[in-house]
């Protein structure tokens, strides 16, 4: 069993609740604001199932991501969040139905979004790799056409995880390989992230949410060779797969960023 500690949500939790929150309080009938006129927030973050134990309808089985996720928070303003720590009145059960008879009124917004964003990525064309001869030949990896043929196919897989991506979000996945390094991982200092890209705080924390959501790199921490946190580079199939495409770049003069942004990895062959 793991430690319980409080876990922040992501950004793309946050962004999510409050756009079906409607900018109100999901207690039935209140109409407090989450988010005033100013852009401050005022109203409070509350758990269903608290996060550590001790809080209201504290939930020992539950993870801690499962604490973080979207299904078990809601906003409310702070006399109902006083009000709801009655577990007695307030039961789990009666929790969700609040946040799910105050979520189904703004539920349409959120669903045009999402589809909006499906409407981006899906027209996007993804050029598979058919070969890899020539990064076998660059970077003497001496197999044969049998092996060559199942490691296409493994990463033309991984490859189709891009096309869910945007372009932009494909921009930052490929200067985070291209600023990698590996030791005991492919890792990456990610301040080194945000100041080639120039990225503000906000922005660069949406773009690890969104990389880490599509298993592209690890959750950041701090690394004793490193001032500051680092993310690792997923190894997809226990290899080092965008490693050994970003050495096949470097060895050809060709930048990353035309075979990830453009999702155009016949250039491997």
């Amino acid at each position: 069993m793991e430690e319980t500690r409080r876990i922040n949500p992501t950004s793309a939790t946050l962004r999510e609740l409050y756009i079906l929150s409607g900018n109100k309080c999901a207690y039935p009938q209140c109409t407090h604001e989450i988010i005033d006129e100013t852009g401050k927030l005022v109203a409070e973050l509350c758990h269903i199932e608290a996060a550590m134990p001790g809080g209201e309808r504290f939930n020992p089985e539950m993870t801690n991501k499962e604490r973080a996720q979207s299904s078990n928070l809601l906003f409310l303003c702070h006399k109902h969040h006083k009000v709801t720590d009655d577990v007695d009145e307030f039961s789990v059960a009666k929790m969700k139905d609040i946040k799910h008879q105050h979520e189904n009124l703004f539920r349409n917004i959120m669903d045009d979004m999402l589809r909006t964003v499906e409407d981006i990525t899906q027209k996007q064309v993804l050029i598979k790799s058919k070969s890899f001869k020539r990064m076998n030949k660059v970077l003497n990896w001496n197999l044969d056409n049998s092996d060559l043929k199942g490691t296409v196919t493994a990463c033309n897989n991984n490859f189709e995880i891009l096309k869910q991506l945007n372009k932009n979000t494909r921009l930052v996945f490929s200067v985070f390989i291209e600023r990698s390094e590996f030791g005991h991982q492919r890792s990456v200092l990610l301040s080194l992230v945000q100041q080639s890209l120039n990225l503000s705080d906000y922005k660069m924390h949406d773009y690890i949410d969104i990389l880490i959501q599509y298993d592209l790199i690890s959750d950041p921490y701090i690394y004793e060779n490193y001032r500051g946190y680092v993310s690792d580079i997923k190894d997809p199939d226990g290899w080092d797969m965008w490693g050994e495409i970003k050495k096949y770049c470097e060895s050809i003069g060709v930048s990353l960023q035309e075979i990830i942004v453009d999702l155009d990895f016949e250039k491997l062959d």
